[in-house]
């Protein structure tokens, strides 16, 4: 394949839909970033196309975004049918997604060469996909690192992403403990949120309500149901 590839070009800016995505974007360039909450508040979303003017801007001291996902071939990846690649892409479906809508449209000679702008960005190394098995010996400089779905992810796995970042490099949590994966008990995110709390490093930690929801109105409209139900039956 040809080395000659055209960047990446964004079409879109990134526009807040909502307040909390609006401190996101104030605080996104000089700021970890911990998004936690309610499904369909575009914490996904919002980190990854800030995340993409950052390091498609030639003055970002950032030149990559690794993207993070607790899929351990030893949990739920092993029960997919295909290769390793084929199981690893149902992952990457939602990222490619974004990136494919956030970016403009391939040269026809590219088309050729390429699926979609999500597989030329990870050609060209702007984008890296990577699940929690294959952290260990690695550092991560110069790049965001964005953990999504983060309280599917034990305290190990957690623990071991951190450990990996390098010079340069921001973090992105983001979670919503209403989908966990796992056992009760086993998610690490709320004692790595502890940890956090108490170190030095500046992070901004935005906690996403339903009323924060932007993904459609009959989401919200569910997910508010279902909170109201449930708070019921508590009672």
């Amino acid at each position: 394949m040809s080395k000659k590839i055209k960047p990446i070009v964004l079409d879109k800016v990134f526009v807040p839909l909502n307040e909390k995505q609006t401190l996101i974007k104030d605080s996104f360039a000089s700021k970890h970033q911990i998004l936690i909450g309610s499904a369909g508040t575009g914490k996904s979303f919002s980190a990854l196309n800030l995340a993409l003017e950052l390091v498609l801007d030639k003055q970002s001291n950032y030149n990559k975004i690794i993207i993070v996902r607790a899929s351990v071939p030893s949990r739920s990846i092993g029960f997919l049918k295909g290769t390793l690649e084929e199981k690893i892409a149902v992952y990457e479906a939602p990222y490619s997604a974004i990136v494919n809508d956030l970016t403009k449209r391939m040269p026809i000679v590219e088309q050729e060469m390429f699926d979609s702008n999500y597989e030329k960005a990870k050609y060209l190394g702007v984008i890296e996909f990577i699940n929690t098995s294959y952290l260990r010996g690695i550092t991560m400089s110069n790049a965001i690192i964005i953990f999504d779905e983060c309280q599917s992810a034990s305290f190990h796995e957690l623990d071991s992403l951190l450990t990996r970042l390098g010079e340069d490099s921001k973090l992105v949590l983001c979670g919503d403990s209403a989908q966990n994966d796992l056992k009760i008990g086993e998610s690490g995110l709320g004692k790595m949120l502890k940890i956090i709390n108490h170190m030095k490093t500046n992070f901004n930690i935005i906690d996403f309500k339903t009323s924060d929801i932007v993904r459609s109105g009959f989401v919200k409209d569910y997910l508010v149901t279902k909170e109201l139900l449930e708070a019921q039956n508590e009672k």
